[in-house]
């Protein structure tokens, strides 16, 4: 193998002749049918293939079995010389379909006897003699490699380029290969998943055949089935023409479909998620990755609206099982639930897709899923879908100022649905923030404050009836737009300087008083959200409109921040939680599929970590150190619980949890806070300011790390006491590791050089040693060189341990 990819490599297309030659002529020694003139001639004229009419049914193909090469059977003797001639056919077919798949066909002079080679190939395979006999125990190679090279031609005549004349070859040749679908095997599951993956123009000719096969062994393979049939649909699902005219038989599947969609509301109706019967179908239907996979294709082989019936029946019952049974079910059990009723409610909506006066009347209905499950990203992801059908989509509906809103979608309702939606903006699911802001954007506006909204007469536009064009688009709040914007933009260098204007914008509307006081809370969460784009470029722009947003509304918006805070370092503290685990439920029907539900249940966009968006909620608290200030009861409790103080435990420094503060990312939190802290200018005014100097001295002073000691210091300094304001500078060359050996040369602390004021010594001296240990310690590497206070209770003695500190930090 790795030989020939390095031929490949080296040589050109036309240096492979003989190679080529080598390779036919051993094939026509196993299949003396087959023509292997002129094979390697780079110079042959191009092959010219006739259209042939595809015919879906399966078993109209190749009935004559005359028809069919015998030779090599009638010729071949014994059952072992049979096997060892298909394993060296096998092998042959390897080394051909590397040098079929480089570079996409690239090193292929002429395809006429490759398409001869795979005719002769599938009238072997489906021959009678071979069709009595298990592939797996006698031709396994063969007939993966025979794939492989099927899926090889079908991909390199995706388009047209070297020697392939695209698409038309194997519009073709498609009807002579249909008999391979007949014939169960793992490989042929992998031949239609790698025919799925091509183009849609690809497919086609195949689509009867593939949905024939599908067809005939859903109940054999339930899960395998409905995967590659999600697949397929999902692939097709632009190109409306190919699934309407997709032929195939799908009676079973059908079926199977119905009979998984009403035995699972049947269970659900009883009380039975997961207990299944005798009954193959009852038990399947216990399954939530087989009733989830049903959903999927529900709209796609069933276009009857009566139909619909069925999965809005699953809908009203899995709904009014969780709601009455809902301290019944653990989050994780809810979440897959709510994930069901996300693909029933999608599967509904396209259904009626074809009839939007009978889909809109449903709309209370699905506004009154979105408002039981609002977290649910699934549900809101249907329901936003749900009002594009019939509204179109959100960014139209946003630029369209005149629009005559529906009963359920006037201001007044708009203003309930701000109250129970705009905490979504703030959440780490991008999914969850997008949907949102779709469902949002088609309720009615709410207008810009009049005195706000006048603008210069010169500037406006008359049109019809005196009104101004400006009118209908001005005086109406964008920021839903806006914020649909931002979320729904790609992220990269182009567009983050579209989106900083954006944001831009927001906080000039938001300083001239253009934004309702209705959208401000939104727009927080909308800001915070922003936060969660893993994109650096965006965290300025989003943390300076965010600290203005706080600054000119604090007393509107301050508790909902303060509650993104609480919550994100809560998480950030707390242990890993755990996901979906279907396995340790039963719940693995086939990998595929059980993939599938998985990336479905538990979709989620890269976002910025929980302790990125911590450091950066405090950052903006920096930018408002009034407000904080103001707001220091519930400021500093948050920072104790950080650094590891419980409620119960808040009277001693000395009792905290150790682990609360460990690694790299909570130490740089750590540093915010104290920032935060320091430009909090008052701590004498603070909620528990003297437990909290207690803290600063005795615990974070004595940190290793300098940058960390510096600003603990800082922060001392803010109490103005006499003692630390008079040696600020020799405090901070202590701390500094380029200026510490210097200041403990320079610096004498004796009370004969006076360089210490008398009534400073008793509580700067313990300062100064906290400070020394941690450079002896950092030095020494650990606790070998630790020195405890509590050994040292009289000045003498803490003279003494300060000497020896001296002394150790000089030697080293």
């Amino acid at each position: 193998m790795r030989t020939v990819q390095r031929l490949c490599k080296e040589l050109k297309r036309e240096e492979l002749g003989l190679l080529w030659d080598c390779l036919l002529e051993e094939l026509s020694c196993l299949l003396p049918d087959m023509n292997v003139e002129g094979v390697a001639d780079a110079t042959t004229e191009p092959i010219i293939y006739h259209p042939m009419t595809i015919k879906p049914p399966l078993d109209t193909c190749m009935k004559n079995e005359n028809d069919m090469p015998t030779k090599l059977a009638v010729t071949v003797i014994g059952e072992t010389q049979r096997r060892d001639d298909f394993v060296q056919l096998g092998r042959l077919l390897s080394l051909l379909n590397v040098i079929l798949e480089f570079q996409n066909g690239n090193k292929v002079s002429d395809y006429k006897p490759l398409f001869i080679l795979a005719e002769q190939l599938v009238k072997i395979l489906m021959s009678p003699l071979w069709t009595r006999i298990p592939w797996e125990d006698s031709i396994p190679l063969l007939v993966s490699e025979t794939h492989r090279l099927l899926l090889g031609l079908v991909h390199n005549h995706a388009r047209v380029g070297g020697a392939s004349i695209g698409p038309l070859a194997i519009s073709n040749v498609a009807s002579q290969w249909a008999l391979l679908f007949q014939r169960k095997n793992d490989s042929l599951f992998t031949l239609i998943r790698g025919l799925i993956d091509q183009d849609a123009c690809v497919i086609y000719p195949f689509s009867p055949y593939i949905v024939s096969a599908l067809d005939n062994f859903i109940e054999e393979s339930p899960g395998d089935v409905l995967a590659l049939l999600i697949s397929y649909f999902e692939k097709l699902e632009r190109n409306p023409l190919f699934l309407h005219n997709m032929g195939g038989n799908t009676s079973n599947i059908c079926s199977f479909v119905l009979q998984i969609i009403e035995n699972a509301t049947i269970k659900i109706k009883s009380g039975k998620f997961y207990e299944g019967n005798l009954s193959p179908v009852n038990n399947l239907a216990s399954q939530p990755a087989l009733v989830w996979g049903a959903l999927k294709c529900y709209p796609y082989i069933f276009s009857s609206e009566e139909k619909s019936s069925i999965v809005w029946d699953y809908l009203l019952a899995i709904t009014e099982a969780l709601i009455t049974e809902t301290d019944n079910i653990k989050d994780h059990s809810r979440k897959m639930w709510e994930c069901m009723i996300g693909a029933a409610l999608t599967s509904h909506s396209k259904l009626l897709k074809a009839c939007i006066p009978k889909l809109s009347q449903h709309l209370n209905d699905y506004l009154t899923f979105a408002r039981h499950f609002k977290l649910s990203s699934h549900v809101l992801c249907a329901v936003s879908d749900f009002l594009d059908m019939i509204f179109g989509k959100s960014t139209e509906v946003l630029n369209n100022g005149d629009k005559e809103y529906h009963t359920e979608l006037k201001i007044d309702k708009a203003l309930d649905a701000l109250m129970i939606f705009a905490h979504n903006l703030g959440m780490k699911d991008k999914k969850l923030r997008l949907s949102t802001l779709r469902i949002l954007s088609h309720y009615e506006p709410f207008p810009i404050p009049e005195a706000k909204s006048m603008e210069r007469p010169e500037k406006k536009r008359k049109v019809e009836g005196g009104k101004s064009c400006d009118d209908l688009s001005n005086s109406y709040s964008k920021v839903i737009q806006q914020l649909f914007a931002i979320e729904a933009s790609p992220l990269s260098l182009g567009t983050s300087r579209q989106i900083t204007v954006i944001i831009s914008k927001i906080q000039m509307d938001l300083s001239s008083g253009k934004i309702p006081d209705s959208y401000k809370t939104l727009l927080l969460h909308g800001l915070i959200g922003i936060l969660y784009n893993r994109f650096g470029l965006l965290w300025d722009s989003a943390m300076e409109c965010l600290a203005a947003l706080l600054e000119g509304h604090g007393d509107l918006v301050w508790s909902d921040f303060m509650d993104h805070l609480e919550i994100s370092q809560s998480l950030l503290l707390a242990l890993p939680g755990h996901g979906v685990n279907l396995e340790s439920d039963g719940f693995v029907i086939s990998k595929d599929l059980d993939s599938k539900f998985r990336y479905f249940l538990n979709e989620d966009s890269e976002s910025t970590t929980v302790g990125t968006v911590v450091s950066l909620l405090i950052r903006t608290a920096q930018k408002v150190p009034r407000l904080a200030e103001a707001r220091s009861r519930q400021l500093i409790p948050l920072f104790l619980t950080f650094l590891g103080y419980s409620n119960q435990d808040r009277a001693s420094v000395e009792i905290y949890d150790e682990s609360q503060c460990k690694g790299k990312e909570k130490r740089d939190i750590l540093k915010e806070w104290l920032i935060l802290i320091k430009e909090m200018r008052n701590p004498r005014s603070f909620f528990r300011g003297h437990f909290l100097k207690e803290i600063l001295t005795n615990r974070l002073l004595e940190q290793s790390d300098p940058d960390i000691q510096l600003k603990v210091l800082e922060c001392l300094l803010n109490w103005k006491d006499g003692f630390l304001l008079s040696y600020e500078e020799h405090l901070k060359n202590l701390i500094s590791l380029k200026t510490a050996r210097e200041e403990v040369t320079t610096w004498s602390l004796s009370k004969e050089s006076q360089q210490i004021e008398e009534c400073h010594r008793d509580e700067l001296i313990p300062i100064i040693i906290r400070i020394l240990i941690s450079k002896v310690k950092k030095i020494k590497g650990g606790s070998s060189r630790k020195v405890d206070m509590c050994f040292f209770p009289s000045e003498k003695h803490s003279v003494l341990t300060l000497h020896c500190l001296q002394i150790h930090l000089l030697c080293m």
